[in-house]
């Protein structure tokens, strides 16, 4: 029952929770997060564990904390994004993000 789980998670996920766990080996300052608009240009990077405001189009605004995967992949909030898919996803409903102030 167990391998049967397991075959049911797609490879991609694997490969990524793998690279995740094995993080810790790549060094303190490579360990950024690049945020980027929907068209790829890049906006701001923020360090591994930071946060970021997430401000929608009527002023509501939410802080939400990063966590560094690899360079193309990031979690938010227990929510695993590419980099590039969560630029197009807030730009799709009207959500803009900052870094947090210091």
């Amino acid at each position: 029952m167990v391998l049967r789980n397991i075959l049911s998670v797609p490879y991609w996920y694997l490969k990524l929770m793998f690279y995740a766990a094995n993080s810790s080996r790549i060094s303190e300052e490579k360990k950024r997060i690049h945020f980027v608009d929907a068209f790829n240009g890049e906006l701001f990077s923020i360090a591994d564990g930071e946060g970021i405001q997430l401000t929608s189009g009527d002023g509501e605004a939410q802080v939400a904390i990063c966590r560094y995967l690899d360079e193309n992949h990031m979690k938010i909030d227990k929510k695993v994004w590419q980099i590039q898919e969560f630029a197009r996803r807030m730009q799709e409903i009207g959500i803009t993000f900052a870094p947090l102030a210091d």
